[in-house]
């Protein structure tokens, strides 16, 4: 059959244009390859981000290590998987397996802070490497406490207005116990934003380590004005005026804190504390009772309930109180062994 002009018959090809055919195709296929790429790493950044969310952190490095090879210019998905290390670094008791994820994630964010040196979230991400390998060798701690300083100094000074990276520059200091630098930092802090509590509350933390009670009093009472829910605040408070010889003034506080969590016994503990140093042994009663039913299995506040029940004046109306208890709770076995105390 005769060939017409206008088609291409391979058998006619030569060997130059054989090979122009070749690498077209080849060409064709890398590209189309490469379209898919994006694609599939960003599915294993997705199912990578589900386990890692639900702590299921060895399928989420899997996922991870094969977003990272399909799109190894996307600094996301390489800090998510150093993050995964991180994960399973923290599961794991053995030590020497731990420091192999750790170095693991040191080296992911050493390779994007090579792609941008300047993000500051990379180097915070390694300050809080260094700082778990601290902890972890002993020996080495001060070398590895003075690099985390490095790299949270350099993230604080790389996005200076950010005041996230100031006050995790303070935290460090602060717990470093260098406060009159940590102090430059909160500070700084408040005049970026003021309403940024943590800085205020950790600065009147400092004003009660040097013993400046007063001064933490007020930082913690201004806290509470703006958000009476805000973590302890109830607590240091209340400890501020027990420090302070204010006794009474102290009670609400711990009292709120109790309110909200019925099962704090620490808190019980000091508010029983309180109480007695008042002289209101009827509260003292209600507090060791609620001790007593938070663990009703254990005796250790038996004696102390029945004791403050009697210091109180009030020992028959709380015999009366848990006779009626009794009827509606016939089987419990804590309310005979008090009333036995209480007869």
């Amino acid at each position: 059959m005769a060939i017409r002009d206008d088609e291409i018959s391979l058998s006619r090809l030569n060997g130059k244009q054989w090979a122009i055919l070749g690498g077209a195709v080849v060409f064709c296929a890398i590209g189309i390859w490469q379209s898919i790429l994006p694609y599939l790493a960003e599915r294993h950044y997705r199912d990578g981000f589900n386990f890692d969310a639900g702590n299921r952190f060895k399928y989420a490095a899997e996922e991870l290590e094969l977003a990272v090879d399909d799109a190894p210019w996307e600094t996301q998905y390489i800090m998510a998987l150093g993050k995964a290390y991180e994960g399973l670094a923290e599961q794991t008791t053995d030590v020497p397996t731990k420091l192999e994820y750790l170095n693991k994630a040191l080296n992911l964010y050493f390779r994007t802070i090579d792609l941008d040196v300047m993000n500051p979230w990379q180097h915070n991400r390694v300050a809080a490497v260094y700082m778990i390998m601290a902890d972890l060798l002993p020996l080495q701690r001060a070398e590895y406490t003075k690099k985390s300083e490095d790299s949270i100094r350099r993230a604080a000074e790389y996005d200076h207005q950010n005041p996230l990276f100031q006050l995790n520059l303070a935290y460090y200091l602060h717990r470093a116990n260098r406060f009159d630098e940590a102090r430059k930092y909160y500070e700084l802090v408040l005049s970026m934003d003021p309403n940024i509590l943590e800085a205020k509350y950790n600065l009147a933390d400092i004003d009660r380590r040097e013993g400046h009670l007063d001064k933490t009093l007020k930082g913690y009472l201004e806290i509470y004005a703006i958000n009476k829910d805000f973590s302890n605040i109830n607590i240091a408070i209340s400890g501020t005026y027990i420090q302070l010889g204010r006794v009474a003034d102290a009670v609400p506080y711990m009292e709120a804190e109790i309110k909200r969590r019925p099962d704090f016994v620490d808190g019980l503990k000091t508010l029983v504390s309180m109480y007695q140093t008042l002289g209101n042994y009827s509260r003292v009663t209600e507090l060791y009772y609620q001790m007593i039913m938070l663990n009703p299995g254990s005796k250790e506040y038996y004696a102390a309930f029945a004791a403050s029940a009697k210091a109180s004046g009030k020992r028959a109306e709380t015999l009366a109180a848990l006779q009626q208890f009794k009827v509606a709770n016939p089987n419990a076995q804590v309310l005979d062994e008090l009333i036995a105390l209480l007869k």
